[in-house]
């Protein structure tokens, strides 16, 4: 035994009927049955009396029929195949089978081994030709287009429908209509008939042809629905594009489709109404045209209007779109009549029931006066859109006054309206005189009043007394410009170390909305050693301009609130040593957006004396503040804090970490704006510990010299002027290295070298000397009875108590400035 495949059965089955049915019959013309004047043959007619009708397979449901009936694709034969040829037909020589034995199953067939040999050949080939990919659909239906007239007792409707068709060899169903209305012509877009069967309820075509076909469809559909209104209910196959026209005689009708994205009414010159419309995928159209009733009730009418009106204030213009709702009882009304403000042009007015209007101009108003072709009953709609031109005063930043131009309804019982005021530009309004007006809150007006704005509505108002009125002002507002985006915060660390390098981190916490990149302009000595967004390492990029390009990720929302993104960015920079003192310069890269606020931490080495970080201009903190969190929200950020986390970050995509060291002495600056593309810096003065004494030394002797330029009574007077200056401009430094004691010692030196200029030892010593000779005999002569008070003994204890303490300063102060000139390198 062979052994068999699955893929060569049907092949091989095929091919066995065939040699048992004997000579082919003959196939139909360019792929389709030969059938009589219905398209069916005589054969296919018994079949159709013997089996029931394929229609009954119908589903119900019309998108499920046609989705089943686009798949359907037999590769054998056409669905009204003829009977089967009789089986016992006797035994023929190589491909004839011996007639069945008795008691052999109907589905048994004997052949020889040559014929089988061939068959099994012929079919293994036939499975090596055949496709081994996805086929494409069988059927796929383009657009479609009706086009049709309403008569008497049904809708004649032509419809043209593009197909392609695929799959050589195989026979497809085309679903045309459904099985409901009448298809009176079938043909293709030369003019050849098409032969049309019903299946899944639908009228179909079954052919075998391929490519992109045009078929021409005239269909009879039949009326529906209550009385009082004429409905079309149809089922059509679904297109990807459907266009549908329908003219229907008479005025005032109201016709309508379900399911359309689009509709145009048009009242016709000869006195009929076309529609057209496009409509979305759908197998049904449900089409309704409204008939005149009529007003068969004597009574007056009654009508109440509601208006709704937008009030869009522009520098050049103002414009108010205006709905009104009547609501009418008893009986119909043709006639609608307005007012409106002399001097306002209306640029529309809509209305259903063939809706045309008139103008009539008097004294102060406009007189519109509408009319419908029918008699409208219980409610009735017209959209208005006024415009009136302002003057330019607003242009030259006055402000301009005007009257709110509210349309009035005559002939109405009560009339309500609804005012919302917008401003598409930048004018401010101003309330100047409101009467019969109430002033509401935005959020009491009606939903679709409040949807229908595309500016935030600044004024609400509501009025039901037809003396209204409303005086509006406006007024331009100072332009400024503001920056879109920006960074909440800048945290920024270096680090200086004795041979010059400097290290920098720097930390930006902003909210991204869309950007996708931050630039910064690093120093042209810099090197990036690592870039981190929320923790995460990322490569930055070089733009054609030389800055670096940093990619940024959008905020994730949380709570209604954008949480913040921190950018880690490490730089290092080898720079000068510092060596014996001067001023020292260290800037931070240059960021292409604004930055609210910078708090920037400089680590100097220890073994120098700094002063004060100086850099822009002074910004004193006033005081602290902090924005509430809403209950429920909390802000997750990866970035650690600034001053209790160590600062750390991934080098590039290498893991490596690079911490930055915090020791010696901090020195801090804050600033509170900065603008995008601003240069930042500061700088400070240092002096190494070494050149302390030496330098204070250098500034006493200058305070000294300066003293004693400017007390010797002999110089000219420029000359003590600039002793004077000299003794001052050295008495700030020596005050900054030496405390109090430095400006004392040199006080102490200048007063000696005066004294020694006007001889004051040479006087002192003289002065000692007649004192201490004159000492006995003012003691044998001093008064025996002169009292001393206490107050006399007090006084010249602490005066010599004061000297003795001035003396050890002076002495200790002169003592350290001899250890350290004798030791200058030391610690």
């Amino acid at each position: 035994m062979l052994p068999r495949r699955r893929s060569c059965r049907w092949p091989a089955l095929v091919a066995v009927l065939a040699l048992c049915a004997g000579s082919g019959e003959p196939q139909a013309d360019e792929g389709e049955p030969r059938d009589g004047a219905n398209g069916r043959s005589a054969q296919a007619d018994d079949d159709a009396a013997e089996t029931p009708d394929e229609s009954s397979n119908s589903s119900g449901d019309p998108e499920r029929d046609l989705d089943a009936l686009l798949r359907d694709a037999e590769p054998s034969a056409p669905p009204a195949a003829s009977k089967p040829a009789d089986s016992a037909r006797g035994s023929v020589d190589r491909g004839r089978a011996d007639p069945p034995r008795e008691g052999s199953s109907p589905s048994t067939v004997r052949l020889p081994l040559e014929a089988f040999r061939l068959l099994w050949e012929r079919a293994r080939q036939n499975d090596q030709r055949e496709p081994t990919g996805r086929l494409p659909p069988p059927v796929v239906l383009g657009a479609s287009r009706y086009d049709g007239r309403a008569t008497r007792g049904a809708l004649v409707l032509g419809v043209t429908l593009d197909v392609t068709l695929s799959r050589p060899g195989t026979w497809k169903t085309v679903p045309l209509a459904g099985r409901r209305v009448v298809l009176r012509r079938a043909e293709t877009s030369d003019g050849r008939p098409i032969s049309t069967t019903i299946r899944r309820g639908y009228h179909v075509w079954v052919t075998q042809r391929t490519g992109a076909l045009s078929l021409r469809l005239e269909l009879l559909v039949p009326p529906s629905g209550p009385r009082g209104s004429l409905e079309y209910d149809f089922v059509v196959a679904r297109t990807a594009v459907t266009r549908f026209e329908c003219s229907f005689p008479g005025v005032g009708i109201e016709p309508r489709v379900d399911g359309a994205v689009s509709t145009t009414l048009v009242t016709e010159r000869g006195g009929g109404t076309h529609l057209e419309a496009t409509l979305k995928p759908t197998t049904r159209v449900r089409l309704v045209a409204l008939r005149d009733l009529g007003d068969t009730s004597a009574e007056q009418p009654r009508v109440y209007a509601e208006s709704l009106g937008l009030l869009s204030v522009e520098e050049s213009s103002l414009e108010l779109f205006t709905v009104i709702r009547y609501t009418i009882l008893y009986a119909g009304v043709r006639e609608f009549q307005l007012l409106v403000p002399r001097g306002v042009t209306l640029l529309s007015a809509e209305g259903s029931g063939a809706f045309r209007y008139t103008l009539e101009q008097r004294a102060e108003e406009t007189l519109i006066k509408g009319e419908t072709a029918l008699p409208m009953h219980n409610s009735f709609e017209l959209s208005l859109r006024l415009r009136r031109e302002r003057p330019g005063a607003v242009r030259r930043g006055a402000s301009d006054a005007f009257q709110v131009p509210l349309p009035r309804c005559l002939g109405v019982e009560r009339e309500l309206g609804w005012l919302a005021v917008e401003v598409p530009g930048k004018l401010r309004l101003e309330e100047q005189l409101r009467d019969q007006v109430q002033s509401l809150d935005v959020r009491q007006l009606p939903p679709e009043l409040v949807r229908s704005a595309v500016s935030p509505i600044l004024r609400a108002y509501r009025y039901h007394d037809p003396r209204r009125s409303l005086r509006l002002s406006a007024r331009r507002l100072p332009e400024q410009q503001t920056a879109e985006e920006g960074i909440d915060r800048v945290r920024a660390f270096t680090v200086l170390s004795a041979e010059g390098a400097a290290l920098t981190e720097l930390r930006l916490t902003l909210r991204n909305r869309v950007r996708r990149s931050l630039s910064l302009r690093v120093p042209p000595a810099a090197r990036v050693r690592s870039v981190l967004i929320d923790g995460r390492p990322v490569r930055p990029s070089l733009g054609a301009d030389g800055a670096l390009v940093l990619p940024l990720e959008r905020s994730a929302t949380m709570a209604g609130r954008l949480s913040p993104v921190t950018l880690q960015v490490i730089l290092e920079e080898q720079g000068r040593a510092p060596r014996w003192g001067g001023r020292l310069r260290v800037a931070l890269p240059r960021v292409s957006l604004p930055a609210a606020s910078l708090a920037w931490s400089v680590f100097v080495p220890g073994g120098s004396i700094y002063g004060h970080l100086a850099g822009g201009a002074p910004q004193p903190l006033v005081g602290h503040a902090s924005w509430r969190h809403p209950s429920g929200e909390t802000t997750t950020s990866s970035a650690p804090p600034d001053a209790e986390v160590e600062l750390a970050a991934d080098a590039g995509a290498v893991p490596v970490r690079i911490k930055l060291p915090r020791t010696g002495i901090r020195l801090e600056h804050e600033r509170y704006w900065i603008g995008d593309d601003e240069p930042v810096s500061v700088s400070f003065l240092f002096l190494e510990r070494r050149l302390i004494y030496p330098m204070l030394a250098l500034t006493v002797l200058l305070l000294a010299l300066g003293l004693a330029c400017a007390g010797t009574p002999t110089r000219s007077l420029w000359t003590r002027g600039a002793g004077g200056a000299l003794a001052l401009a050295a008495a700030v430094p020596a005050l900054k290295l030496g405390g109090l004691v430095a400006p004392l010692a040199g006080l102490v030196i200048g007063l000696g070298l005066v004294g020694h200029g006007r001889r004051w030892p040479r006087r002192t010593r003289e002065a000692l000397a007649g004192w201490a000779g004159s000492l006995p005999q003012r003691w044998r002569e001093r008064p025996r009875d002169a009292p001393r008070s206490a107050g006399q003994r007090v006084r010249r204890v602490m005066l010599a108590g004061a000297l003795v303490l001035a003396a050890a300063l002076l002495l200790a102060g002169l003592a350290g400035i001899a250890l350290q000139l004798r030791s200058p390198l030391g610690g």
